[in-house]
């Protein structure tokens, strides 16, 4: 009787702990779809978090492989070498803060959130309190240079610390600033927003300089630990900008404006919409804002893959506004790093701005311009006394016209021609550009014009095709890449705020610019000539066999007799048996 009893004493214990975790387990699922709808509702603009001022919402907890110590200190490697911590002592002096010692630093957290990116993990509060909090070894801990008694704070206490040393770390480059952005503002707030904004615009330009500074001093020092270019030359980049969702619904200005007090706006009033292709039949706006990204590249368009085609350049910026201006301010910061600016290539956007927002401050740097231009600003863009400016080309004034307005008319057939057209198109171009070479050589244009505006390569030229080629190959191939990274982060979304957005996309540009480095570290180690001989494309015919040869002599088989599939008959002939088509 004691067996059995003690038996059923057991069953009902497992009942009991079986139930009591199926409530855990229901009430976590039901916890997890509270948070999910308030994903949801958060995409579609809603009004749920009113209660919520954090900036930073902690919206996902799946937990995580720990990340490699060496991934740490190669984090924190970089956070040392670009001297951002420093900027954070000196930013924070000038805005009149009391710099005290924290148990986790700006410099401590900042290397976390690299090195989670580093580590192709997403990038969130949750993410980088785990790696502080359930993963902290003691190689870990001394990586990121904390103490032993960091150990004895809960998974809570570090989610705060990490929460309030990344929100004083961005809000010294806040040049958003709003009282909350848990939630979406009145009209009415939002004016007012706007209007204390406006008293105080010099301190907010200060701060958008400040992440400039800082977002480059990273991208800076990557490229130099790299070691992958020559310090003594000028490196050579191509620019270009890339969009950037803000992941919510965005309200266009006729709507806003009709807007009352008490309507609501878009839960990211800062960001803008963006068409890709304008004049097209697809015209769906996209909101968010734009990333001005300066990609290396060669500064040998014969060897294009001797430098990794790495961002070492980032200043966001409004969709299609002030890209010209932003592009500006970040090359004039490569320009100041070691040897200066070689090679820069644009695309033709640019070149359809004002010559004094960009063209003018990349002459006064002394860079070699190539550039594409729209069709309306092909043809004869200057004249002068003694010269004529055809395509970004000075030339003797004598210049025939048909080779004046060779760019011209291949823009115009380039549009929605056929290949056909467009071929025979290209051979007309190259023809007239040998032409405008041979009269250049024939006719020099006099040394008194000025080059202000005159690109390195002429127009259209063989190395014009190289370089400019080289350039947006590189781009593309790069914002595939980064592409690819936001796409492994379906629910990336955990900041609010542009600079907070902007801060997550600056870390994916070092995410994926380690990955391209590797790639690259790879690819040189590998040999680059073959040594395998490759096999013919069609296989050589096999001599015919003579009947009278002795292959075809009928041979006692030494295995069992093999039964031909097409006629069901034995044969010990191999030549009856190729015949029965086996």
């Amino acid at each position: 009787m004691d067996q059995y009893v003690r038996v059923w004493i057991k069953l009902a214990e497992f009942v009991i702990t079986n139930v009591t975790c199926s409530q855990k387990w229901e009430s976590a699922a039901h916890k997890s779809d509270m948070n999910n709808s308030a994903i949801n509702m958060t995409i579609n603009n809603s009004d749920a978090f009113t209660a919520v001022n954090d900036r930073f919402l902690q919206l996902d907890s799946r937990p995580h492989a720990p990340i490699p110590t060496a991934t740490l200190q190669e984090a924190m490697a970089l956070v040392d070498a670009s001297g951002v911590a420093d900027l954070f002592v000196e930013w924070a002096t000038e805005d009149g803060k009391t710099v005290r010692a924290t148990r986790l630093s700006a410099r401590q957290v900042l290397a976390v959130w690299i090195a989670l990116e580093l580590a192709q993990r997403e990038s969130t509060i949750s993410n980088v309190t785990s790696a502080l909090s359930e993963h902290l070894t003691p190689a870990r801990r001394r990586a990121l240079g904390l103490t032993d008694d960091f150990l004895k704070h809960s998974r809570e206490q570090v989610a705060r610390m990490v929460r309030r040393a990344t929100v004083a770390l961005t809000d010294l480059m806040d040049a958003f600033p709003t009282s909350t952005r848990g939630r979406r503002l009145t009209k009415g707030e939002w004016d007012g927003v706007l209007a204390e904004r406006a008293s105080i615009s010099v301190e907010l330009e200060q701060r958008r300089k400040r992440f400039l500074a800082f977002a480059n001093r990273l991208l800076e020092a990557q490229h130099k630990i790299a070691a992958v270019s020559d310090s003594q030359q000028g490196v050579s980049v191509v620019v270009d900008s890339r969009f950037r969702s803000a992941g919510v619904r965005g309200v266009g200005q006729r709507r806003m404006d009709a807007l009352g007090d008490t309507g609501r706006v878009s839960l990211e009033p800062d960001a803008g919409f963006w068409v890709q292709d304008p004049t097209g039949a697809d015209r769906q706006a996209r909101y968010g804002w734009e990333d001005e990204l300066a990609v290396l590249i060669s500064s040998d368009p014969g060897q294009p893959r001797s430098v990794p085609n790495i961002v070492i350049g980032f200043n966001p910026h409004l969709p299609s506004s002030g890209f010209a201006t932003a592009a500006a301010e970040m090359l004039h910061d490569i320009a100041g790093r070691g040897a200066g600016l070689d090679h820069v290539v644009l695309d033709r956007a640019y070149m359809a701005t004002r010559p004094d927002v960009l063209r003018t401050p990349l002459m006064n740097l002394g860079v070699k311009l190539v550039a594409d231009y729209p069709t309306n600003r092909l043809g004869v863009q200057a004249l002068s006394d003694t010269g004529i400016l055809v395509d970004g080309t000075w030339y003797a004034p004598s210049l025939p016209v048909e080779l004046q307005d060779a760019g011209r008319e291949f823009a115009s057939v380039r549009g929605g021609a056929a290949l056909s057209d467009r071929m025979e198109a290209a051979k007309v171009l190259k023809k007239k550009v040998t032409a405008r070479a041979e009269f250049s050589r024939q006719h020099p244009r006099a040394t008194d014009v000025s080059d202000r505006d005159e690109q390195h390569y002429p127009y259209k030229s063989e190395q014009w095709n190289k370089v400019n080629g080289m350039g947006r190959g590189a781009f593309e191939t790069y914002a595939a890449a980064l592409s690819r990274t936001e796409q492994n982060r379906p629910g990336r979304r955990r900041m609010r705020g542009a600079t907070a957005l902007a801060f997550l996309g600056l870390l994916e540009v070092v995410g994926t610019n380690a990955r391209i480095l590797e790639d690259f570290r790879a690819a040189q180690q590998r040999p680059r000539t073959r040594t395998v001989v490759l096999p013919p494309l069609a296989p050589a015919a096999a001599p015919p066999v003579s009947r009278e040869s002795s292959d075809c002599r009928p041979k006692q088989l030494r295995q069992p007799v093999l039964m031909c599939p097409a006629v069901g008959k034995t044969s010990s002939s191999p030549c009856k048996k190729r015949e029965a088509g086996n």
